[in-house]
């Protein structure tokens, strides 16, 4: 019997496993979101770049500040949400679960203050632009695809300080 070395291999992940592949997860109109919401991290004047994608998904040009404002506070007070970079062909389970909580308030406006509603308590004060892009998405005739609800525990007064 021959010995054989053993040699220690690491082993690389080439895929992240919270990611999985964007054309089999989300709808075409999801996908053209998430496009808008990657680019609004991406942009240097984001202001300039995404409009135009907004205005062909049928959001008035003069509601592009909303969704930047949305995006901005959720990177700037949950820094650990991953949102991919704007070509990748992949969506991460943070972005699945943002597009969830704007289908929730695009469809359930009355219901916004619900607190399970909320994609988190460190983002509260992006509340208002929740319900807000939600409903605007609705009015644009976005096209969502079923997802739970989104699960996320807030008590009643953080969510009242914000009505």
């Amino acid at each position: 019997m021959l010995a054989r070395p053993f040699a220690t291999v690491n082993k690389v992940n080439i895929m992240n496993t919270h990611t999985l592949f964007l054309k089999k997860q989300c709808s075409r109109s999801e996908q053209e979101i998430l496009r808008v919401f990657r680019k609004i991290k991406a942009a240097t004047i984001p202001q300039l770049e995404v409009a135009p994608l907004l205005k062909r998904l049928g959001i008035p040009i003069d509601k592009t500040e909303e969704f930047i404002h949305l995006i901005e506070g959720i990177l700037h007070n949950l820094p650990s949400m991953e949102l991919l970079g704007p070509h990748s062909p992949c969506v991460s389970l943070d972005e699945l679960e943002l597009l969830a909580t704007l289908n929730y308030f695009s469809r359930h406006p009355n219901k916004a203050t619900d607190n399970r509603a909320l994609p988190g308590g460190s983002a509260l004060e992006s509340f208002p632009l929740f319900k807000a892009c939600g409903q605007m998405l609705h009015n644009a005739g976005i096209g969502f695809r079923a997802r739970p609800k989104p699960q996320v525990e807030i008590n009643e007064q953080a969510i009242s300080t914000y009505q």
